[in-house]
């Protein structure tokens, strides 16, 4: 029962548990006992609020892409908690060497009974250590991924970036702006098994492709970049005549190579060619032409942890956080291409 809320009287709750009001007493008597319940004369009998004494964060705490959400989280913890515990949990911890120790310091954390432990829940993530966790005591969050390989069969919340919605966002944006040549440029190949992040930005961007009766494989190729040789093929790509008139560039740090490859081509951001960024990293300020990226709001999502963690009576939460498009100078109207191709 939420923290704060009245119980039932003693003869109702023994009527719908089947047990004598002399065990139901007991039972009351006991949990005031515990500090789980308090009495007020006259009024009934209330659930106590729970102190929060500590949280787990199992996360990666540093880079561009997920600072500023963890110093939103952090910023944001409420007074009672001391700590938090954190864990970086980055992808070499888990795929490396240092994964076996990473899985020590979570078992032992779940070891050390935490109030709430609030994990990404990334592909590689051990979500087995969490289970012995999951009870009426400690509540499980899962922020930014949610990717276990099975459904869990533990009580947790979420509270998740809707990466097929960031995705037909930057597409729509695009799209109205009059682009119909709209290049995505990645890291990965979008794979629903191994980058489900990339998956469903794309997949949102060919739904909103399609969305507007057009063909996905036309408007919306695809690049990976790959270092040592991504310049060479967007300078063969942008002196086509059938060359993209925007990029949507799913790592913002990947508008640097773009600026210098359209400088050596004679192409100016946005006259000749936008460009549109995810994550809306710094990266997307200090360009010399600033981004228009999508942002994935995260403080709104820190804002949206922090209620789960105050609020024990909730338990199955499911929180999907809407994206916004920030609009700075990268994007323009679609131009007329030299050379006469359309």
């Amino acid at each position: 029962m939420p923290s704060g809320s009245a119980l039932p009287p003693e003869i109702e709750l023994a009527r719908r548990w089947s047990v004598s009001r002399i065990v139901v007493r007991q039972a009351l008597i006991d949990l005031v006992k515990d500090g789980r319940l308090y009495r007020v004369r006259g009024k009934g009998t209330f659930v106590r609020p729970r102190k929060l004494e500590y949280i787990g964060l199992l996360m990666q705490t540093d880079g561009h892409v997920y600072w500023d959400f963890f110093s939103a989280l952090m910023q944001s913890l409420p007074a009672e908690v001391y700590g938090p515990l954190v864990i970086n949990t980055a992808d070499e911890f888990l795929e490396g060497l240092r994964r076996v120790e990473v899985e020590q310091r979570i078992r032992q954390l779940v070891r050390s009974h935490p109030s709430v432990i609030v994990a990404d829940g990334k592909r590689l993530f051990p979500f087995e250590l969490l289970a012995g966790a999951a009870d009426r005591e400690h509540r499980i969050i899962f922020i930014q991924r949610y990717e276990p390989p099975a459904p869990l069969t533990f009580p947790h919340q979420t509270v998740l970036p809707d990466y097929a919605g960031g995705g037909s966002l930057a597409v729509r944006h695009l799209l109205e702006l009059g682009h119909r040549k709209i290049l995505f440029l990645t890291s990965n190949i979008p794979d629903l098994v191994r980058w489900r992040c990339e998956y469903h930005v794309f997949a949102g961007c060919r739904s909103a492709v399609i969305e507007r009766g057009l063909v996905p494989e036309c408007v919306l190729p695809m690049l990976r970049y790959e270092e040592g040789t991504v310049e060479q093929q967007l300078s063969r790509l942008f002196c086509s005549r059938r060359r993209p008139t925007a990029v949507i560039a799913y790592q913002e740090y990947f508008a640097p190579v773009l600026f210098r490859v359209f400088a050596q081509l004679g192409l100016r951001v946005p006259d000749d060619v936008s460009i549109l960024g995810i994550y809306n990293t710094p990266w997307a300020e200090i360009m010399e032409v600033p981004l228009t990226s999508v942002s994935f709001r995260p403080h709104q999502r820190a804002a949206e942890t922090i209620r789960l963690i105050k609020d024990p009576g909730l338990r199955e939460q499911h929180i999907l956080v809407s994206p916004e498009l920030v609009v700075r100078r990268s994007c323009g109207t679609v131009p007329t291409l030299k050379g006469g191709a359309a």
